[in-house]
């Protein structure tokens, strides 16, 4: 116990007095300075994460809104597309049935020119 006393009767109080405001206000700074540093090591990240969100939202609307404008020039393509088909379907038919009345007229002036040359020899 003795030696306790005389290690607190070592110590120089007066300036432990003196620097109390000044340990205080030093103390009170790094606590800051460690809240701070938490702070901005937690917020953010959750304030990156929510403009990232944000900003990804944004980002998705963006690419919805495209795809709505490609997929309506995609619907009026797919209709030209539609549209020609069916006029070649058109054509298509409108040739079988040229190439039939061909067919016929050429096998009717095959026929014609059987008939002239052996009529032609007969005579």
């Amino acid at each position: 116990m003795y030696q306790a006393v005389r290690v607190l009767t070592v110590v120089p109080w007066k300036e432990v007095i003196k620097s109390a405001p000044k340990l205080v206000e030093s103390a009170r700074k790094i606590l800051e300075r460690r809240s701070k540093e938490k702070e901005d090591r937690d917020a953010p990240s959750d304030i990156l994460t929510l403009e990232h969100v944000g900003a990804s939202v944004d980002m998705l609307k963006s690419d919805l809104h495209h795809i709505n404008i490609d997929a309506t020039e995609q619907a009026d393509l797919a209709s030209q597309l539609a549209a020609q088909v069916e006029a070649l379907s058109r054509g298509l038919e409108e040739m079988t049935s040229s190439l039939r009345l061909q067919k016929i007229l050429l096998i009717g002036f095959a026929a014609l020119s059987a008939v002239a040359v052996l009529l032609a020899v007969v005579i």
